[in-house]
């Protein structure tokens, strides 16, 4: 199976959460060898992260209600050498409303994510890696979580390279490179409540 999904953090809530989506319908799901590819839309252009040898499971338990029985289980390569190990639950019926995982992303190229840098700090990577690993829960309408990333090699300024904020960038390099702090989250998923996921990566960090 081969599976494009597209992320756009500035949609309005209904077409960022189909509310259609079940997985109520069956015992177990299994899928072996799988890809996908994620875009994630940017103002400055596309991410598109390719997924690759996607293990996934799902496996319902017990008559589907309104508690996490849906079990989730996933691994995946990312980009072109990162790791991926993820496990939660969700419901069932209506999956895209209450979920928890944990997750582990290791060896992953920031380079492709240049456009993402741009967006938020105004400044991009020329090579490093970034391992994150966390916890991300979504009910009632907020999504909370706790996530640590762990830069690795990180340079944010080439050396033959003309940038927008040239101190900056350089500094950041050395504050990221071997930061391991833990970044914790409790926003509405619907931005009309306060704010949402899109105003929280606008932030001036």
């Amino acid at each position: 199976p081969h599976v494009r999904l597209r992320l756009d953090p500035n949609a309005p809530p209904e077409e960022r959460s189909p509310q259609t989506l079940s997985f109520g319908g069956f015992e177990a799901i299994h899928v072996e060898g799988g890809r996908a590819n994620v875009e994630l839309l940017t103002p400055e252009g596309v991410v598109d992260v390719g997924v690759e040898e996607l293990e996934l499971s799902l496996v319902n338990s017990v008559p589907p209600g309104s508690a996490l029985t849906t079990q989730v289980r996933a691994s995946a390569t990312v980009g072109s050498g990162g790791h991926l190990v993820l496990t939660g639950a969700c419901m069932p019926l209506r999956p895209a409303e209450g979920w928890a995982i944990d997750f582990e992303l290791r060896d992953v190229d920031v380079v492709p994510f240049n456009p993402l840098w741009n967006a938020i700090l105004e400044m991009d990577t020329s090579e490093g890696m970034v391992n994150l690993k966390g916890d991300v829960s979504r009910s009632k309408g907020r999504i909370r979580g706790r996530i640590e990333p762990q830069f690795v090699g990180l340079r944010m300024l080439g050396r033959d390279e003309d940038a927008r904020h040239p101190m900056g960038e350089a500094l950041f390099s050395e504050m990221l490179s071997g930061a391991a702090n833990a970044m914790l989250f409790d926003v509405p998923t619907d931005p009309g409540e306060g704010q949402g996921l899109a105003s929280l990566m606008e932030q001036d960090l």
